[in-house]
This record gives C-alpha cells, sequence and structure tokens, in this order.
C-alpha cells in the first residue's frame, strides 16, 4: 500500500506550488470579470444629457424626456430614462393648500345639493347643511354668512 502511494507524490519545489496558486488566481479573476451578455451599457455622457434635462425641466417626466431623446436620434429604452432620471425634489402635484385655495368655490357648492326623495322627485327649496335637509332657499346673503361662519369659526350657522 505505501509503495503505490508513494509512487503518485512527486517532489516539487515551493516556487513551482506558488507559480499554480498565482495562475489559478487569474484565471478565477479573468473568469469573474469576463463579458456578459444582455444590454450594452448606457454612456456616462447619455446618462448627464438625461439628469440635466429631468433637472431643467422639473416637469417632464420620463416618456416625455424619452420622446425628446429619440428626437435627438438616441435610441434607448423608456424604462433606462426613468432609471437615470433626477429624483423629483418637491411633491409631484400640488399642496392641499393650493388645492383648497383653487377650488374653495366648488367646495363650499358641494354643502349646497339637490337630494332626491324617496320617490325620486326632487324638491325645489332643499339644502343638505352639515348632513341635515333644511326647507329653505338659500340666497346670496346667506352663502356669504355661511362662508365666514363656517370657513373662518369651523362652526355649523344658524
Amino acid at each position: 500500500m505505501w509503495p503505490s502511494l508513494l509512487g503518485l507524490s512527486r517532489i516539487v519545489q515551493p516556487d513551482t506550488i506558488l507559480r499554480w496558486h498565482r495562475a489559478g488566481f487569474r484565471a478565477y479573476w479573468r473568469w469573474k470579470s469576463r463579458g456578459r451578455p444582455g444590454r450594452p451599457r448606457v454612456s456616462r455622457e447619455l446618462r448627464e444629457l438625461i439628469q440635466r434635462m429631468s433637472k431643467e425641466n422639473p416637469l417632464w417626466g420620463a416618456p416625455r424626456i424619452h420622446s425628446e431623446l429619440l428626437k435627438l436620434g438616441f435610441e434607448i429604452a423608456e424604462s433606462t430614462v426613468s432609471k437615470s432620471r433626477m429624483p423629483r425634489r418637491g411633491p409631484p402635484s400640488q399642496t392641499w393648500r393650493i388645492f383648497l385655495r383653487n377650488h374653495a368655490h366648488a367646495i363650499a357648492a358641494i354643502d349646497l345639493c339637490v337630494v332626491p326623495t324617496l320617490t325620486f322627485e326632487y324638491p325645489e327649496n332643499t339644502k343638505i347643511e352639515r348632513g341635515r335637509a333644511c326647507n329653505f332657499a338659500p340666497d346670496s346673503t346667506w352663502l356669504v354668512d355661511w362662508r365666514l361662519v363656517t370657513v373662518m369659526d369651523n362652526t355649523t350657522p344658524p
């Protein structure tokens, strides 16, 4: 048994073992850094152009920037544009304060809507005031008083 094992072993110099180790190390990292199949990388200049366009035009989304790049002759996917865009800093839409200021007249008019009865008739002098029906015809002076009382004091008008 021992003589056969001794025949299999070789006596090598330490430099040979280090050379084998270096060759194996080079082969591993060559394999690890090989080119991979797939979509080619986006150039740095194109990414900077996308970021500049999104920064200078904050209301433009990825579809608009993509169409502008197609007009300039760049072949790029819209998903790549959306990944390369600058993140938006502010809220994407108007704030509640701006919405309420722009639509205050419509919000006050919502409380003055007509409600059908059980027989689907529409009474002429009916309005809804904070969830209860009132049978009188509101005029412009009542509406002004109602707006002042409900908006300013946040209470129900008389």
